[in-house]
């Protein structure tokens, strides 16, 4: 049997929080401090090098 995945629209917000946001989530995740989710979000383009 498969577990439900949470899915939330966080709208459009600056991609640093975005980021922060996206490191948090991954350790609460690692210590199994809540389930699986998607979430979509949206920020302004950003420019990268390498």
């Amino acid at each position: 049997m498969t577990s439900p995945i949470a899915a939330y629209d966080l709208g459009r917000i600056p991609y640093r929080a975005s980021l922060e946001f996206q490191h948090r989530a991954v350790i609460a995740r690692a210590s199994e401090a809540c389930g699986d989710a998607i979430y979509f979000v949206e920020h302004d383009p950003v420019l990268t090098i390498g």
